[in-house]
């Protein structure tokens, strides 16, 4: 028996939800942990079914931007009975409270990305 109403969301509604973040560059964000060892920062973003490829990371001072896509694990043509999961593209932007240099190690296990910076030396008057 199938049902009809809100309840189903039909491949096509993905599509256009899909096709509208990336052409209106509309982005949400995506829960970040902050945390620093020594002379390490590290940053885990919670992210799964991430395209690395499309992964792009921009540092300035104490500000990291992170802009990826999460793409879709289901194959194509199946119909969605409940979609909760954000996918798409994302953007997430942290401001620490220290400069960083250039990333040192970035690592993608279990949903999770790592990216590990080391903090820039302020040079002193």
């Amino acid at each position: 028996m199938r049902r009809k109403g809100p309840a189903f969301i039909s491949e096509s509604i993905f599509e256009l939800i899909s096709y509208t973040l990336e052409k209106k560059s509309c982005s949400y964000e995506v829960p970040c942990n902050v945390s620093t060892y020594g002379e390490l920062v590290c940053l885990e973003l919670e992210v799964p079914s991430l395209d690395m490829e499309r992964l792009q990371v921009t540092v300035f001072n104490n500000e990291v931007v992170v802009r990826g896509i999460k793409k879709r694990s289901t194959p194509y043509g199946a119909r969605y009975l409940r979609a909760e999961r954000m996918l798409g593209y994302f953007k997430k932007r942290v401001e620490i409270p220290f400069q960083v240099e250039g990333m040192k190690k970035i690592e993608y296990k279990n949903g999770v990305l790592k990216l590990t910076f080391v903090k820039r030396e302020v040079e002193s008057l």
